[in-house]
């Protein structure tokens, strides 16, 4: 009876703690949930969507998973991508998001949304994120992720032919 008692207390103790510190976790606004960002550059509608397309494949392991939409016609590609956050400080998380680029001649929009933290040993198990704490960890990876993009536009140049 002595170690069911124990054991009993500290399964409590835990369960408290455990939800005392979900307690602390504030909700993110809305706001937070999307990152998004409209960049001007010089290049035309057709270079944009192509130069974002190479980007998306150099940036994310396999590009056939990541890009899902791809359409030259209204300029707009939709895909996945993931980025890692540590809300605890200590262990990180993979947080996988859904990314559209819009692009018109000299500028492009692009949008993340969609924020899904994948926890579990195996990570196998999918959270919404909707604490301040993961999505300003998020929005943050994202705006690196969204400056690398900028600079990739600004700064490639067509592949030459004569190589």
């Amino acid at each position: 009876m002595g170690l069911f008692s124990s054991l009993r207390g500290i399964l409590i103790s835990v369960s408290v703690t455990t939800l005392a510190g979900c307690g602390t976790m504030t909700a993110a606004p809305e706001s937070d949930l999307t990152y998004q960002q409209v960049h001007e550059v010089e290049l035309s509608q057709g270079e944009i969507f192509e130069k974002a397309q190479e980007w998306l494949a150099i940036t994310f392991v396999d590009s056939k998973e990541v890009v899902e939409v791809a359409s030259p016609d209204t300029g707009t590609i939709i895909g996945k991508g993931i980025v890692q956050i540590s809300p605890t400080g200590i262990v990180g998380i993979p947080v996988r998001f859904t990314v559209r680029i819009d692009t018109k001649e000299g500028r492009y929009r692009s949008t993340y949304t969609n924020y899904v933290a994948y926890y579990g040993t195996a990570r196998n198990q999918p959270v919404e994120v909707t604490d301040s704490r993961s999505a300003g960890q998020v929005n943050q990876r994202i705006g690196d992720l969204d400056a690398d993009l900028l600079r990739y536009l600004e700064t490639s140049s067509a592949t030459p032919d004569d190589w």
